[in-house]
């Protein structure tokens, strides 16, 4: 990694350490409600992550944003491939560390005694969901959101992560419960299949990389 990508995703996580104390507790509460449902099968959790990597990534877009950072690094001798390996890197990070806190969350409400009647476990094809789930989202959003200008951006970061959020309840809303749910459950058979966790995670890898050389491709011919 060259110092200039590993300086940018510093500035990232810096941006990252100012993020509002409620967005941290809405993430627990999330967690804990998780805990005490019975239904909640390992895709709600990596659709959930997904959405709190979105908000998150979207939050560190908006500061960009607001301070035209974009256009500033743009200015300076950067090579543009390193401003989108920053970008995927600071997402891969973000991806584990929401992996790893609802991971310790569940178990610090475990050993609290918290949410343990009637709540799933925590396997570790839950944990792998955590990873893969937001990994296949990212893959579509990292190059819109490379591609897109300023304004559209604002726009698109604000709606997408909220669709994610609220897309179990569209799910219900729609009348097509019943069929996502007879999906899970067959997923669920599979849930301590190793093999299967790991050709999903291979294929997310593989799409997540083919997102990197297409984001690589759209920011490096896009005007600023």
């Amino acid at each position: 990694m060259d110092i200039s990508t590993k300086h940018l995703i510093k500035i990232n996580f810096n941006h990252f350490t100012n993020i509002n104390s409620s967005f941290v507790l809405l993430y627990v509460l999330l967690v804990l409600g998780l805990k005490y449902s019975k239904s909640a099968t390992s895709l709600y959790y990596g659709l959930y992550n997904s959405s709190f990597v979105l908000l998150t990534y979207a939050y560190l877009n908006a500061n960009e944003l607001k301070n035209e950072f974009e256009n500033i690094l743009c200015s300076i001798p950067i090579h543009r491939k390193s401003i989108v390996k920053s970008k995927y890197l600071t997402s891969l990070i973000l991806v584990f560390l929401y992996s790893v806190a609802s991971f310790l969350l569940y178990y610090v409400f475990n050993i609290l005694g918290i949410g343990e009647r009637g709540g799933n476990l925590y396997s570790f094809d839950h944990f792998i969901s955590t990873i893969v789930v937001p990994l296949i989202f990212l893959s579509i959003y990292l190059p819109i959101n490379l591609y897109l200008g300023r304004e559209k951006l604002v726009i698109f970061n604000t709606i997408i992560p909220v669709i994610i959020m609220l897309s179990p309840m569209f799910i219900k809303s729609f009348k097509v419960y019943y069929l996502f749910n007879y999906i899970i459950n067959k997923y669920r058979l599979y849930v301590d299949n190793f093999w299967l966790n790991s050709i999903v995670s291979v294929f997310s890898v593989a799409i997540f990389y083919m997102s990197f050389t297409i984001g690589n491709y759209v920011y490096i011919n896009k005007d600023v």
